[in-house]
């Protein structure tokens, strides 16, 4: 690696650090928020083009480690390592193309434990290469807590197990300030679901040698994520406890998850024995019910509306765009389906068609319906159109069903660099969790922030 690269990542790495805000408890998918995992997106080519990712800690007093994990394209697990972070404690990861066929992970600045085993160690990984490019997404979920023991304390019981490991059972753990050998809360290895606390902040940032360039944008964060251990669709007429939660009335009722028309199906989650990952029902709106009718479960009002947290409430998105002619390569946009390959993603993941309206800055437009891969990247003025003789505009994004998606649009690295993230019109936040009670009285507890 040359000198120069490791400067531009390294100064990064430190202006990145003080970016964090303060934490807020809400079951929603906010950018900018402290939360318990995270979704973003890599890229790498042999231009020089490679991703720095920052992972902090911004609680005070208890070291938590992450799992994280690099997909490829088609959702398909690329490679996964965990990241132990001390109480403030960050690390920068840079994932880089050695070839056409392979990439590299290399942990940089001050590790508190070493990742890959030694200080700044590193990891050649195989993924081919498209385009040039190799890209795909990365998601980061708590996975230990230093003192977390299994479920032995309730939040509101005094002391009987709740059917999930809450951070209310962390106060009987060993706290020796070390999470290395705490509880994996991988369902695989502990069996129950957890709720993680918002602690980690994650940033990401494309980095360019050649040019000197970065471009660099915050997670979109998941805040009180539940990693659940599978759902269950239930039967109509007999509602299965603790699988979909009806914030509006009844404690549990039954929902087609995969909406094939079946009941009672099963679907399990993707963890590995390394670590929790992110299933595609928990980017869904989850309430945790400190009751004996089920300690968690995704929300399904009347038992036919879910609330995605990481996409758009209402499913319309803007983007910001630029072409310059004199350029081979103007902006493009990246658009993140996550876990949409998953045998447990049904209905709701299943379809990418997207109709795109694309505006200049003098309100002409042109639509455009593009369906886009897992991972998808279309060009603007190519793949995209673009109003005649428009430099810049705006675009918006609408879709009939998809839950989630996560994207940018970056410009083209030999000229000024911009990467602008999707903004979701609305928002979906529980209003409440923990107590099981009904917050807003005959009508969901979820709320829809934005416009």
């Amino acid at each position: 690696m040359k000198l120069s690269k490791i400067l531009l990542v390294l100064s990064l790495v430190m202006g990145l650090v003080f970016m964090a805000g303060s934490a807020k408890a809400a079951t929603s998918a906010i950018q900018s928020l402290p939360g318990g995992a995270a979704v973003g997106y890599f890229e790498a080519n042999s231009s020089g083009l490679a991703t720095l990712v920052n992972i902090q800690n911004v609680d005070d007093d208890t070291a938590i480690s992450a799992h994280m994990t690099l997909y490829d394209k088609d959702s398909d697990d690329v490679i996964d390592f965990e990241v132990p972070l001390s109480p403030r404690d960050n690390v920068g990861l840079l994932i880089e193309q050695v070839d056409d066929t392979l990439i590299q992970i290399t942990s940089l600045g001050t590790e508190h434990w070493p990742i890959f085993g030694v200080p700044n160690g590193s990891q050649t990984v195989p993924l081919a290469a498209i385009d040039g490019r190799q890209f795909g997404y990365f998601t980061v979920v708590i996975n230990r807590i230093d003192g977390v023991e299994n479920d032995v304390d309730d939040i509101a019981g005094g002391g009987a197990p709740n059917g999930i490991i809450s951070m209310a059972d962390q106060v009987v753990g060993n706290m020796d300030d070390d999470p290395r050998n705490d509880q994996n809360l991988s369902c695989l290895v502990a069996g129950l679901p957890s709720l993680l606390p918002n602690y980690l902040v994650v940033r990401y940032a494309l980095v360019n040698e050649g040019t000197q360039s970065h471009a660099d944008t915050n997670a979109i964060m998941l805040q009180d994520f539940v990693n659940l251990c599978g759902i269950t669709e239930g039967d109509p007429a007999v509602p299965a406890p603790g699988t979909f939660y009806d914030t509006v009335g009844a404690a549990a009722v039954p929902y087609d998850w995969d909406n094939d028309g079946t009941w009672g199906e099963n679907y399990g989650t993707l963890d590995d024995a390394n670590g929790a990952n992110i299933d595609p029902y928990e980017l869904y709106i989850t309430e945790v019910n400190d009751a004996a009718a089920g300690a968690a479960a995704v929300v399904a009002d009347a038992g036919t509306t879910i609330y995605p947290a990481l996409g758009s409430a209402n499913r319309v998105y803007w983007g910001r765009w630029n072409v310059n002619p004199a350029l081979s390569l103007t902006s493009y946009i990246d658009l993140v389906f996550p876990a949409s390959n998953a045998l447990n993603a049904g209905f709701h993941q299943s379809n990418r068609a997207l109709t795109l309206l694309v505006f200049d800055d003098n309100e002409h437009s042109i639509s455009k319906s593009v369906t886009f891969d897992e991972v998808g990247l279309k060009i603007f003025g190519t793949d995209i159109p673009t109003p005649a003789a428009a430099l810049a505009g705006d675009v918006m994004i609408t879709h009939a069903r998809l839950g989630n998606l996560v994207g940018e649009t970056v410009n083209d690295w030999a000229g000024h660099v911009n990467w602008y993230p999707l903004v979701r019109e609305r928002i979906n936040v529980l209003v409440t969790d923990y107590a099981g009670t009904d917050m807003l009285a005959a009508s969901s507890d979820v709320i829809q922030l934005g416009r």
